[in-house]
């Protein structure tokens, strides 16, 4: 039943096997709303994985999840806390997001980048320039207003590159945030 489902969730073990096994049982597409609810607070516990980001990221997609009062304010919890995994699964995708999704995507760099991932986010940003132009525009947005002061990115001259094509493929109001960003 959807109660057990539920309470089950409420239980797992804070651990990488738990992030897998609750992926492999799909309860984010669960016809309960209670469950989905509960699978995107556990995954805000959950240990992050590589399929965890990209399974995050569909599920934020079905109008099921959109459409519910609580499920995407969880939602956002969850990714925030596999941002790097959810944030390269925006990256790859070659279709727009819709505005809320945008906006989710863009709070969810925010946090991202106040954890100083000085390593992972070269890669994240070498992805940027193949990705559609607005989801690039959202994600540069949240990481420029997360960044922390005094924190630098050492980019090498592939990195270097493709800011530089990215620059040119954002919107306006996201290149001078990008500059900051590179610059910072």
């Amino acid at each position: 039943s959807a109660g057990v489902r539920r309470n089950a969730l409420q239980v797992l073990p804070r651990m990488t096997k738990a992030t897998h096994a609750l992926l492999e049982a799909d309860v984010l597409t669960d016809p309960d709303a209670q469950v989905r609810l509960a699978a995107f607070l556990s995954l805000a516990d959950l240990p992050p994985t590589n399929s965890s980001g990209a399974a995050i990221f569909a599920a934020m997609q079905r109008s099921q999840n959109v459409q519910d009062r609580w499920i995407p304010d969880a939602a956002i919890s969850a990714a925030s806390a596999h941002s790097e995994f959810f944030l390269q699964s925006v990256a790859a995708t070659d279709q727009a997001l819709s505005p809320k999704l945008l906006q989710s995507t863009s709070v969810i760099a925010e946090h991202y980048a106040r954890g100083k991932p000085i390593d992972s986010v070269i890669q994240l940003l070498n992805k940027l320039p193949r990705g559609v132009d607005l989801n690039a525009a959202a994600i540069v947005a949240g990481l420029a207003r997360g960044w922390p002061n005094g924190v630098k990115l050492t980019l090498d001259a592939t990195a270097d590159e493709d800011l530089e094509k990215l620059l040119t493929k954002v919107p306006s109001t996201s290149q001078g945030l990008l500059v900051k960003l590179a610059t910072s």
